[in-house]
């Protein structure tokens, strides 16, 4: 006998411990997520209330009643119903840990003086939950009503806290920070710090990006370096816009502060100074080079290959939007990227890797033996085609391949890569369909 079960069936007989742990994973997963978004063009998550309310009367009675669901916070315009909502979910969400998520970004708007007082209404709001706070996201193109120092005092609970100013001219906010032990994740956008607030924050940070002020970094080693740990927490490190400054007596402490790095990611920058010898980095897992100028790409190879730098552990690399040039020798990066397995480009000029890929060594391997997955946007199947066929000629096959097409003239390619690569993904660019 066939049982037909309706969906509206399926989760109305769910038992009600088990919609809790769906509820809370989901909740958790959103939090995650949207602490990692760090570019203000992405979106915010959608809280899970915003879903699960809306199922059934079963789904949003049990809601109601887990407190964990309310007590994530996005602020999203400055209206007065604002204040309303921050003041219900802080009620729901009982005396648990807070994440606060202000998204307020208003292209090409004035603020009014009404503005400006219900958006300090609405901070002075989100200031008084600090003491509550484990993520604390601020993302806005409005800053001009804010004090030129943003104080926090203390925030015992507080584990990440971005701050990322958009726009508004070259005014850099400073930010002091009382107590925080549980810090672990600092994103600052045209926010410096103060020195005195350093030592209370480098024990337990993980995450670092901070491109409005490159000088963190190197002032960070040299608390490091003062302090009584031995090993560093920092495990991603962002270097944007300008290297950090190193004192030339202090590339020991920097190289040791970042010395248990897992993913570095470096972008917008003219030149690289002495940064590749300091970049001794065994456990890097992933590095993403983007934004580069067509000198300092080459100063990067250039500049590991000099200080015979190695990643042994790196697994991922990613180069996007580099302006086309010529990359230089390329063929240390075998020697220092020996386990890549991961090789993604966006809007790169990627022949040179393309010969390398297909190419030998002494040994008759092709560059990265272990690497399994390739993406190119965008790119011509037909120049994909001639790796593909070198790898598994040599035993080496890819696994998987990410494409964007660079024309629809190439189609005629396409179902050998189909045939002769486990798993394509190929995606059209949108203008195909204009």
């Amino acid at each position: 006998m066939t049982v037909i079960v309706t969906s509206a069936q399926g989760i109305g007989s769910l038992p009600t411990e088990l919609i809790y742990l769906i509820f809370s994973f989901a909740h958790a997963l959103t939090i995650v997520a949207t602490r990692k978004q760090r570019s203000y063009l992405e979106k915010p998550a959608l809280p899970v209330l915003s879903s699960v309310l809306r199922v059934c009367a079963l789904w949003y009675e049990i809601a109601r009643n887990l407190p964990e669901l309310w007590t994530y916070i996005p602020v999203l315009d400055w209206s007065p119903r604002t204040i309303n909502m921050i003041d219900a979910l802080v009620e729901r969400s009982e005396n648990l840990s807070l994440h606060i998520f202000w998204t307020i970004r208003k292209y090409n708007h004035i603020l009014t003086p009404n503005d400006r007082r219900e958006l300090q209404g609405i901070w002075n709001k989100a200031f008084s939950l600090i003491g509550r706070a484990a993520s604390l996201h601020i993302q806005t193109t409005h800053s001009s009503w804010m004090d030129q120092c943003i104080c926090f005092p203390t925030a015992p609970l507080l584990e990440s806290l971005m701050i990322h100013l958009i726009g508004e001219g070259d005014n850099l906010r400073m930010l002091h920070l009382g107590p925080t032990p549980s810090l672990q994740s600092l994103v600052l956008h045209r926010v410096g710090m103060k020195e005195s607030d350093l030592p209370a924050i480098v024990e337990h940070l993980e995450v670092l990006d901070a491109p409005g002020t490159p000088s963190l970094a190197s002032r960070l080693a040299d608390t490091f370096a003062l302090s009584a740990s031995s090993t560093s927490s920092l495990r991603h490190l962002a270097i944007s816009t300008k290297i950090p400054y190193v004192k030339h007596d202090g590339g020991n402490a920097f190289r040791t502060y970042i010395g248990c790095l897992n993913t570095l990611t470096i972008g917008q920058l003219r030149h690289f100074g002495r940064l590749p010898s300091l970049l001794h980095c065994p456990l890097l897992e992933e590095l993403s080079l983007t934004r580069l100028e067509c000198t300092a790409i080459r100063d990067f190879m250039q500049g590991l290959h000099n200080c015979s730098i190695i990643f042994p552990a790196l697994r991922t690399l990613r180069i996007s939007y580099i302006e086309d040039t010529t990359f230089g020798d390329l063929r240390y990066l075998r020697v220092a990227c020996p386990s890549l397995e991961v090789l993604k480009f966006n809007q790169v000029q990627h022949n040179p890797f393309m010969e390398l890929l297909s190419a030998d060594d002494d040994e008759q391997h092709p560059f990265w033996p272990k690497l399994h997955t390739l993406s190119f946007l965008p790119v011509d199947y037909w120049d994909i085609c001639g790796v593909v066929s070198r790898r598994i000629e040599v035993k080496f096959p890819l696994a998987r391949l990410e494409i964007t097409p660079r024309t629809r003239d190439d189609l005629a390619s396409l179902p050998w890569l189909q045939e002769h690569v486990p798993t394509l993904c190929s995606t059209t660019p949108s203008w195909w369909h204009t």
